[in-house]
């Protein structure tokens, strides 16, 4: 796509793109420099840097030009609408990053935050053709010094962004259709492992996915049956809880997750799915249905009530259960009598025939205190928000830092000759942000805040 969109650029250098700027053979002969040693942007950025030279210098009229018209800088509102123009138009466009308030108000392709920290001592310039409307070009070139251009390149725009987005209308979907893209949406879900008796003393075992906790004291968790759209349109877990108002909830994990999915077959109701599936039942302390033996967490339940949320198929029945008793295996405790996720090794449900197990490397720490204020995304210095280095989960980890690093902390990093040798050259500021990621991979949170804020003295 890159190679595409410079092609076209060059193809347009002599046509609309830049003969309104410089000499027709100038550009010619600038196009002919482009090599796989010299880029298009460095050449693109020498050709705007010589053409600002000439304007600073008294060479050329300081005015910014659009096609056939030149636009006084003093006349703000004039220069707005050459710039709209030239944009619809897809030409080169020049102007002062001061008018960096021209870009808020008439949402050009990029943001404020595209801009260098001291962005003026810069010009901006930018190229946009109607050929590829989902992508633009933006240069920045230090008025000074030619060597100095950086974040040059080419980005897609936010309009573009969300051409990528597949938007669905869901009353245009079927039940079926809905039921998958759900499923595959709101996921990982916790498998409800229900164990029900019929009026009639069968046990039934069957799993639910619409399912998790909702409070904690009452302590209620919840899970959901669907109608159905063959017979019976009620599932025999519904039929059951519905008369007993009785349930144990039993958690899945890895050991017994194919014997789960055995208790997913639709078997006639006077079928023993403990019995097809080899799992073991034992008798529960408060209520009838049994447990499942080789869970290693069983929840005993009382039903509190039955919420229908309709009739028609696909239509959920939320179960609402009450935990009267709570046994866990202690082989699946830490030493301070809490679960640990490695050793209960869950299953979770995704869409289709898919599921995830949360143990090993599947399984991340991410602790952020409640109570205590952290600093948030916008005290973060601008060059790394615009970093092209640091991740969202990056930021977040820096966001969530109680305190900005004090100037000890950053002059204590700088001194280090490691660090030293980082900041030398043009790429300081992407040189730090690549040490500070690997920082922060290793949770050293605060040292890798200390080269983020000392980034921003490049």
């Amino acid at each position: 796509m890159e190679r595409q969109i410079k092609h076209l650029i060059q193809e347009k250098l002599g046509m609309k793109g830049m003969n309104w700027i410089i000499e027709e053979e100038e550009i010619e002969a600038q196009s002919k420099l482009i090599t796989p040693d010299v880029p298009f942007e460095r050449v693109l950025a020498e050709m705007i840097h010589s053409f600002m030279r000439q304007m600073e210098s008294g060479e050329s009229p300081k005015d910014i030009l659009s096609l056939e018209k030149k636009i006084a800088l003093e006349d703000r509102a004039a220069m707005e609408e050459a710039m709209k123009a030239a944009m619809q138009k897809g030409v080169i466009y020049l102007f002062p990053s001061d008018y960096a308030q021209v870009i808020q108000q008439h949402q050009l392709p990029f943001s404020v935050s595209d801009l260098p920290r001291k962005f003026e001592h810069n010009w901006m310039f930018g190229f946009i053709t109607p050929d590829l409307p989902d992508w633009y070009f933006i240069g920045f070139v230090n008025r000074s010094d030619i060597h100095d251009t950086y974040n040059t390149g080419f980005k897609k725009k936010q309009s573009a962004i969300n051409k990528d987005m597949k938007t669905y209308d869901v009353a245009q979907l079927s039940t079926g259709e809905i039921y998958q893209l759900l499923t595959a949406v709101v996921a990982p879900r916790p498998i409800a492992f229900v164990s029900t008796v019929s009026e009639k003393g069968i046990p039934n075992l069957a799993p639910y996915s619409y399912f998790n906790a909702f409070s904690s004291d009452p302590p209620i968790v919840i899970f959901s049956s669907n109608i159905q759209a063959s017979e019976p349109a009620k599932k025999d877990s519904l039929r059951n809880a519905e008369s007993t108002g009785e349930v144990v909830i039993n958690m899945v994990n890895y050991q017994i997750a194919r014997q789960m999915a055995i208790t997913n077959v639709s078997f006639p109701a006077e079928v023993n799915e403990f019995e097809k599936a080899g799992l073991t039942p034992i008798a529960s302390e408060v209520v009838k249905p049994y447990r499942v033996k080789e869970s290693p967490i069983q929840m005993e339940c009382k039903v509190q009530q039955i919420i229908p949320l309709g009739t028609r198929s696909g239509a959920g029945n939320l179960v609402v259960c009450e935990v009267v008793k709570l046994h866990v295996d202690r082989s699946i405790l830490d030493e301070k009598g809490r679960v640990h996720p490695h050793r209960v090794d869950l299953m979770g449900r995704l869409g289709q025939a898919y599921y995830v197990r949360a143990s090993g490397e599947s399984i991340h720490t991410i602790y952020q205190p409640r109570n205590k204020i952290c600093i948030g995304y916008e005290q973060l210095p601008e060059s790394a928000k615009k970093s092209g280095i640091l991740t969202g989960n990056d930021l977040g980890q820096l966001a969530g830092l109680l305190a900005i690093p004090s100037q000890s902390e950053i002059e204590y990093m700088k001194s280090n000759d490691s660090i030293k040798e980082l900041v030398v050259g043009a790429q300081a500021i992407e040189n730090l942000h690549r040490r500070a990621k690997k920082l922060l991979a290793s949770e050293k949170t605060m040292e890798a805040a200390a080269l983020i804020w000392l980034a921003e003295e490049f």
